[in-house]
């Protein structure tokens, strides 16, 4: 969701093989589609969206060695993967 604001959302759909839970957002709040629009537990929605948020914009890591020095990863003294020692 990088870049997603989150009052841009307007709905949120969660769904295994089985089974699909519809999210809309409304000017009263968030509602359960699938439940006659029965209001949905405002906080866990939200909580759900910034985490969401944070996990695509907290995690991004390179798993390339010689990126480990730009993006701060490597210890202080330990050598640069572009380096020989």
């Amino acid at each position: 969701m990088a870049g997603v604001a989150l009052s841009d959302v307007s709905g949120i759909v969660l769904r295994d093989k089985e089974h699909q839970t519809t999210l809309e957002a409304s000017p009263q709040g968030w509602l359960v589609a699938e439940m006659q629009r029965f209001p949905a537990d405002q906080r866990k929605v939200t909580d759900l969206l910034f985490d969401l948020t944070e996990e695509a914009l907290g995690y991004r890591v390179s798993d390339r060695p010689t990126k480990l020095a730009e993006l701060g990863l490597l210890m202080a003294g330990e050598p640069d993967a572009g380096e020989q020692t």
